[in-house]
């Protein structure tokens, strides 16, 4: 039976895909002011769930308390 062998031919195509997947990766990393906006956008969302989470919990107390 027959070895099979890893030729240059293999070697060359592997190497591009690496390099083709590693400069993919490259191009599309957010920029910095896109990075900020995402953190501007999760620390709002963040506020605001609490808030929400807060008036949720209150709400209730308050309905307490009138009886």
């Amino acid at each position: 039976m027959e070895e099979k062998k890893f030729d240059i031919n293999s070697l060359i195509g592997f190497v591009l895909l690496g390099a083709i997947m590693i400069w993919y990766f490259y191009t599309n990393q957010p920029t910095p002011e896109e990075l900020a906006k995402q953190k501007t956008e999760r620390t709002q969302d963040s506020i605001q769930q609490s808030q929400q989470l807060l008036k949720k919990i209150i709400r209730p107390k308050k309905h307490l308390l009138q009886q």
